[in-house]
């Protein structure tokens, strides 16, 4: 339950502290699955009762918004795949299709690698 720090409950402020890295998982003698119960009371939260992070909000309106949580404008999207040239998507002959998903679409960092990802799997056929 969520509430005041009490027994059988835990407050919001140690809900949103739980960096997710999943270290209790792997420490807790009794195995008890700490990680997904967190997930779904802060989605609960999120979703129902709207209460979250005021950090969160610039990321909530920037993926209903502009589809991504940067806020970049979704005809950047495809920028990226310039650099490959134009490899359109034929159904019933392509047989994988690459998802590179926002952080390879928008960021700077990883667009590096999406390209050098893509060439190489070009290379490998």
């Amino acid at each position: 339950m969520i509430g005041e720090a009490g027994e059988g409950t835990i407050c919001e402020e140690a809900l949103w502290s739980c960096t997710t890295c999943g270290a209790c998982l792997s420490v807790c003698p009794v195995l008890i699955e700490h990680m997904p119960k967190i997930v779904k009371m802060r989605r609960h939260l999120v979703e129902e009762k709207a209460k979250f992070p005021e950090e969160l909000l610039n990321l909530f309106e920037n993926m209903e918004q502009r589809s991504n949580p940067w806020g970049i404008a979704p005809s950047e999207r495809t920028k990226w795949s310039t650099q490959l040239g134009e490899r359109p998507f034929k159904a019933g002959e392509t047989e994988y299709l690459f998802f590179v998903g926002c952080a390879g679409a928008f960021d700077s960092r990883n667009k590096h690698v999406t390209v050098a990802l893509a060439a190489l799997l070009d290379a490998a056929g």
